[in-house]
């Protein structure tokens, strides 16, 4: 008991345990740029103000909640902070890739806005300011790993895929269907190209039950796909004009493969990725 309450006060004085923390339960003033506190705050169950009009994709993404912050810089400046959080690290990277809203590498122009926006763990923080003013991208990044407990970029999950030959910057996120099928875990999905060759592994954020993978496979052969069952578990699969392989792992997590080869050149892809993500960590 001694050194869990250690451990707690540790948390507290440290900030070292704020990633575990709710928005709803944050206490917002104990977050500063600049070593400024806010002179807004505001937070919200619900998306409001311009995000109202998201509202439905937001769902998509598991929206939890936001919040709303200014900060003054400087004389008759400030900085607004729009926090989005989401169910987990995946339903934000989703959202944050696949919404169309968001410019991560450049600020965008937004009528007398600049406007910057990057993400870590389940939130994602969108900055704006005057566009004549300009925000060191490093000092926003200090204030999201202060504030979320880690840095902005993908999430650890993704270092598990195969490293040869990935597409940079081609990642994508499944949260509803996969191939045509409802699924209710997340899927990471990570694009490979060589010769003018393109193909995709994918994997579940997290195990999912056997019921729900066979669910899976007979929704797939529910959609009229020809699906074969081989040798140590997996299915064999065409999908449109790509031919794909699918198998649970022993520690449950969901993987696929899929590409236009022939089963021989599919399998070795498959196999490199089974090898690779079952002994990942993440």
């Amino acid at each position: 008991m001694k050194y869990r309450w250690l451990a707690v006060w540790a948390c507290v004085l440290l900030g070292a345990c704020q990633e575990s923390e709710k928005l709803a339960d944050l206490d917002l003033t104990r977050f500063t740029y600049s070593e400024r506190k806010p002179v807004f705050q505001v937070k919200s169950p619900h998306a409001r103000g311009e995000w109202k009009n998201h509202s439905r994709a937001l769902a998509d993404y598991s929206f939890q909640g936001m919040a709303d912050m200014v900060y003054e810089t400087g004389s008759g400046d400030s900085l607004e902070v729009t926090l989005l959080e989401f169910e987990n690290d995946i339903y934000a990277l989703g959202f944050y890739r696949h919404s169309g809203l968001f410019q991560e590498a450049f600020p965008i122009i937004k009528g007398d806005k600049a406007e910057q926006s990057l993400r870590a763990g389940n939130r994602i923080f969108v900055f704006r300011y005057n566009r004549f003013r300009h925000y060191e991208r490093a000092g926003l990044e200090k204030y999201v790993r202060e504030f979320s407990g880690e840095p902005p970029g993908l999430p650890p999950e993704f270092l598990s895929f195969p490293f040869q030959n990935k597409e940079p910057g081609a990642v994508f996120i499944q949260t509803r269907f996969f191939h045509g099928v409802p699924v209710r875990e997340p899927l990471l999905i990570q694009r490979y190209h060589r010769e003018g060759i393109y193909w995709n592994v994918a994997r579940s954020w997290k195990a999912i039950p056997d019921a729900e993978w066979k669910t899976w496979i007979s929704g797939l052969k529910g959609n009229g796909n020809a699906v074969n069952a081989l040798e140590g578990g997996a299915y064999f699969f065409r999908t449109g004009y790509s031919f794909g392989l699918a198998s649970r792992l022993p520690d449950g997590r969901f993987l696929s493969v899929w590409g236009p080869f022939d089963l021989k050149t599919l399998k070795a892809h498959y196999e490199t990725a089974r090898e690779a993500i079952y002994k990942s960590r993440y």
